[in-house]
């Protein structure tokens, strides 16, 4: 079909859809619009001046179907709405399946030539119908696809969620019935192991986020989890089992190593999100979406309460830590935790709460004294640099006094 002249197999379709039609058939406006976009492509088409040009002749049949199958289909979701006439009806759908088959017969050949030189320089949107487009990209990527697979072995998180897209199309093409055809059988096996490496990575990937970063953080919440609840009635004596923690470096060592990985649990958290989010109706992608949601839930919970506790702790850290609020006070520390930890003094519970609040006001109230002594200070100071600029003003007067009577008896 692709060598032949165009105009003709072109007029041969229309022939044969329309010689058992009568006139009053024909007139119902979708028809009429049909044939008039018909034969106005039929007029613009251009054969190619080389027609041995394959590569070109594919061009002009594929623009010509898939321009012909755009108007009939339109037409035809129009028909089936509005028009009752059934023989209408089937010749709409006639025309949407001539037009459909001369695209796909063009694509076909396209794709035989493309699988003969994969390496060409080709233009597959000109040559095939979009169902094609799937197949042939990894027709012609098939040697970058197999590099792709063995490269997602070391691809970490956020490398594999960006992998998603190129995921999705490897997992189309694969549904495509054409990519079961026994010519494709070698592309079809690189998608196959595409797909197999990239669930394989994805699984193990999010598996390491919940065996490292969660289970750091889960291990800092058991912890201290205990000192948070005693935090809430203070008993002096089982509070104060913890003292030695915060004498030594030991709740400096497990803070450093939490806040590390909260910024790693951060990253990871916005990656997690984006995988959770995704919608797909492809196995593999499925399986690991779901798997992404249930490990999200559970780095999301545990990120909270990190958070809580941390904070917490280091309000009852002050009380604890022997001269600890010598060197930062109460106030500094409460900005300092509502910044890191997003939490507030005002979230605190039990009698820690009563103790810091009161903490605070007592330091509120030193500043507040402090700065008076200070402004009263300074104000004394300058009450004196006044006087003392007064008496200078004094002095200079009483001398500019003795100089001018001295002038006036040498005048006379």
């Amino acid at each position: 079909m692709v060598a032949c002249c165009c105009k003709s197999w072109i007029r041969i379709g229309q022939g044969t859809i329309l010689q058992n039609l009568s006139l009053p058939t024909l007139q119902p406006d979708c028809l009429c619009r049909l044939m008039l976009v018909w034969r106005q492509l039929v007029s613009d088409f251009e054969q190619p001046d080389d027609e041995t040009d394959e590569i070109s002749l594919i061009k002009v049949h594929v623009k010509f179907a898939k321009a012909l199958l755009s108007s009939a289909k339109q037409e035809l979701a129009l028909v089936e709405k509005d028009v009752k006439d059934g023989m209408v009806k089937e010749v709409v759908a006639s025309i949407v399946e001539y037009a459909l088959t001369c695209a796909s017969i063009s694509s076909a050949k396209s794709l035989s030539l493309m699988m003969l030189q994969p390496e060409k320089d080709w233009e597959p949107q000109a040559l095939l119908v979009p169902e094609h487009l799937g197949v042939a990209t990894f027709l012609l990527e098939k040697e970058k696809l197999a590099a792709e697979s063995k490269d997602l072995k070391k691809a970490d998180l956020k490398a594999l969620a960006a992998q998603i897209p190129r995921c999705e199309g490897v997992a189309s093409a694969l549904h495509s019935k054409l990519m079961q055809d026994e010519l494709l059988k070698s592309v079809k096996g690189v998608c196959e192991t595409y797909l197999r490496e990239f669930e394989v990575a994805g699984l193990s990937s999010l598996k390491s986020v919940q065996a490292s970063t969660l289970r750091e953080l889960e291990t800092f919440v058991q912890k201290f989890k205990p000192l948070v609840k005693l935090s809430l009635d203070w008993d002096e004596d089982k509070v104060g089992r913890y003292r030695p923690m915060f004498a030594g470096d030991e709740a400096k060592t497990d803070y450093t190593k939490m806040n590390e990985n909260m910024e790693v649990m951060e990253s990871q958290l916005k990656v997690l999100n984006s995988l959770a989010s995704h919608c797909s109706g492809h196995d593999p992608v499925k399986g690991l979406v779901e798997f992404a949601k249930e490990t999200k839930e559970k780095c999301a919970a545990t990120f909270l309460e990190t958070k809580e506790t941390a904070a917490i702790v280091m309000y009852a850290a002050f009380f604890l830590e022997e001269d600890g609020n010598e060197e930062h006070g109460m106030l500094e520390l409460v900005q300092y935790v509502k910044k890191t930890y997003n939490f507030g003094m005002e979230q605190l519970g039990g009698k820690l709460k009563v103790m810091a609040g009161t903490a605070a006001d007592k330091e509120a109230a030193e500043k507040t004294k402090k700065k008076g002594s200070e402004l009263s200070k300074k104000d004394t100071a300058k009450k004196k640099d006044i006087q003392k600029k007064k008496e200078k003003e004094k002095d200079a007067e009483k001398q500019d006094k003795k100089v001018k009577v001295k002038m006036e008896k040498k005048t006379k």
